[in-house]
């Protein structure tokens, strides 16, 4: 089951030339995409706009049932790279904020939450917690929300290197057992080729968008694919 995502090219006001070229590509459920590219090129941009974060953008999703929507409208959940959570609220609080329903807010939560390797610490605030835990509470805010695609910019940048694998190998777990998919940006040859199915690529002025290779299931990567690590 595909997402169909179409944007038209995006211009900052400031500027004469446009940042990104309009592009197309699709998104798999149950399946993990990276999105790389040099720094400054626009890759924040560009998940802003097809996770609707930025209107402006325009962007247009065909979701699964053949319903094509402006992305804004479509419920997509979006992780920056420095989670924005409320400091005066805690972790637990920070996650049932994306739940309208009161009744069953507890056990969704602390599900979440508990899924996240987050339940220990669900009353702990945030300046208390890791920059790494800290998304992971973003995160977990995505999924109590309903989210079925999540775009995540740079999500492994703070973490400790030690927990780094572990924390790759439970995403895809988790992308997998719940069905949904995941766009994130990176600057890590390691992530991408860890992480992602399928690699998209963002380069050139105005930045076009290309399908740098699609991983198979049970398949390697092919070796001539280490030059991504030209885009680090």
């Amino acid at each position: 089951m595909l997402f169909y995502f179409v944007t038209p090219s995006y211009a900052i006001p400031s500027r004469e030339e446009p940042l990104l070229e309009a592009s197309t590509f699709s998104l798999k459920l149950g399946q993990i995409a990276g999105l790389m590219g040099p720094s400054g090129v626009g890759k924040s941009t560009f998940l802003k706009i097809v996770s609707g974060v930025d209107p402006l953008g325009k962007a247009l999703v065909t979701t699964p049932d053949n319903r094509q929507i402006p992305c804004q409208e479509a419920g997509f959940g979006y992780i920056p790279q420095t989670p924005l959570l409320l400091p005066w609220k805690t972790v637990k609080q920070n996650v049932s904020l994306a739940l309208r329903k009161k009744s069953d807010r507890e056990t969704v939560v602390e599900k979440a939450l508990d899924g996240l390797g987050l339940l220990p610490f669900k009353n702990l605030y945030p300046h208390e917690i890791s920059l790494g835990m800290a998304s992971r509470v973003a995160f977990a805010r995505e999924l109590v929300r309903g989210a079925k695609v999540i775009f995540m910019d740079e999500p492994f940048a703070s973490w400790d290197p030690r927990l780094k694998s572990q924390a790759i190998h439970d995403l895809s777990d988790l992308v997998h057992r719940l069905n949904m998919c995941v766009l994130f940006a990176t600057h890590s040859g390691y992530e991408a080729m860890t992480l992602a199915q399928d690699i998209f690529v963002l380069k050139g002025r105005p930045a076009t968008l290309e399908k740098l290779s699609t991983l198979e299931k049970d398949q390697d990567w092919n070796p001539p694919l280490s030059d991504i690590f030209f885009l680090t």
